[in-house]
């Protein structure tokens, strides 16, 4: 006997906005429909409607991080990666469970993981099969913004400071791409375009002059476009003031998609 008729997948990679809020919208992904379907985030499986069943929906809410099945209790995203890690290793301790969270989401006033952090990326994939020769139903709705493959985003986000202190301060940032783990031999990154998004969501295209400084104020990004896949990289942010930071963390070298 059959046992599927047809399926379909996607891959992409999305950022999370700020808040997980897309022009003052929760970025939600939606599915509604037959038979089977599954998404994987980073590897972990988030949306879970399997096996042979009518009409059924599922939501993935990336501003609040629950997850809702129709029929099933509601559940979190973090708490599928704390599943996850533990189906890995089931030795492992609550603290360090809480320590690989705390790297990749965000927490409410009450301490409870909510979102991913603002301005990470992560790799989505999404698998769909019909069991069925008839009546098949699939309707797929989501606002992710997707991240072309050889891109990069950067963003600026200060923390604990007061709200609007801020807003029109611009931060200065070069960018630096090459190959191997030599950063030394790194090349910076000169007279480019680069798409910059605004905290509310508004994009630009900008230039990148001959000195290599581009510039970001709380809560922008800057989106880098064609560097090549497997290139690597750092941002470096130059003109900072110890009179005015009391710590500064800069992060750090990464490869493109790779």
């Amino acid at each position: 006997a059959t046992d599927l008729w047809f399926g379909m997948n996607i891959n992409m990679t999305f950022y999370q906005p700020k808040d997980g809020k897309i022009n003052n919208k929760d970025m939600v992904f939606d599915f509604r429909g037959d038979d089977d379907v599954w998404v994987f985030i980073d590897g972990v499986k988030v949306l879970d409607i399997g096996g042979i069943h009518d009409k059924k929906g599922g939501t993935i809410n990336f501003a609040s991080g629950v997850v809702t099945v129709e029929g099933k209790a509601p559940t979190t995203i973090a708490e599928l990666y704390a599943d996850a890690y533990r189906e890995l290793d089931p030795s492992v301790s609550q603290d360090y469970i809480n320590q690989y969270l705390s790297n990749i989401f965000n927490k409410d006033a009450g301490g409870n993981y909510t979102s991913f952090k603002n301005f990470s990326s992560h790799e989505m994939k999404f698998f769909y099969l019909e069991r069925g020769a008839a009546a098949s139903n699939c309707k797929i709705k989501f606002n992710m913004p997707v991240l072309p493959e050889d891109s990069i985003r950067i963003g600026k986000e200060i923390s604990n400071y007061d709200e609007g202190a801020y807003n029109d301060v611009e931060f200065q940032f070069q960018l630096y791409t090459g190959s191997g783990n030599n950063k030394d031999s790194f090349n910076l990154v000169r007279g480019k375009d680069y798409t910059l998004i605004k905290a509310n969501g508004e994009q630009s295209t900008e230039h990148v002059g001959e000195n290599g400084i581009f510039t970001l104020k709380h809560g922008e990004q800057a989106q880098f476009d064609k560097l090549g896949l497997d290139t690597n990289y750092y941002v470096k942010e130059i003109g900072l003031s110890s009179a005015t930071y009391d710590q500064v963390t800069i992060e750090s070298v990464d490869v493109v998609n790779g």
